[in-house]
């Protein structure tokens, strides 16, 4: 599928948009980017808890939900194959709470050189592998994946800890 945003401005086209995810999701609404009610994103988060969350989307009735996990999957597994199969599940289990939404599959972040050598399961060959896995959720459920890990290129701002872009 293909997002049609040629034509919505980004205020509207996110009114009725749910983010879901982990810590890198929650300044949205700390931030005040949007609304709380735009946003269940919790820290450490992962693709296992995450399925906590998934009732509340039946009271935010959202036309688009965009998902942003695997981070913290990294450092729950070393298996890709695991992660997909928990990111796969969690997926089924918000298209049974809500069929008519749109979904929406972020990848996941590169970290700072220095989070890597603290944390070598945030690799980037690793994040790579995991960002597979996802792209390939995305095509086997007719699902949008949307590459960002320009963000996260060479010479951007972290916070302290390598992880949180600024």
């Amino acid at each position: 599928g293909r997002l049609d945003t040629d034509n919505i401005s980004n205020r509207r086209y996110f009114e009725d948009s749910l983010f879901m995810g982990d810590s890198l999701m929650e300044p949205l609404s700390l931030y005040e980017y949007l609304p709380p009610s735009n946003v269940l994103a919790f820290k450490g988060r992962n693709t296992k808890t995450a399925l906590q969350d998934v009732q509340a989307i039946t009271n935010l009735n959202p036309a688009r939900i965009f998902l942003s996990y695997g981070m913290n999957d990294l450092n729950l597994t070393s298996d890709p194959e695991v992660f997909g199969g928990d990111y796969g599940n969690l997926i089924k289990q918000i298209k049974l709470t809500k069929q008519d939404a749109e979904i929406v599959l972020l990848s996941i972040l590169y970290v700072s050189d220095a989070a890597i050598a603290e944390q070598p399961s945030l690799a980037r060959s690793r994040v790579d592998d995991f960002n597979q896995i996802i792209e390939q959720l995305a095509q086997d459920n007719d699902l949008v994946y949307l590459d960002i890990t320009s963000l996260t290129e060479d010479g951007r701002l972290y916070e302290a800890d390598g992880i949180h872009p600024v």
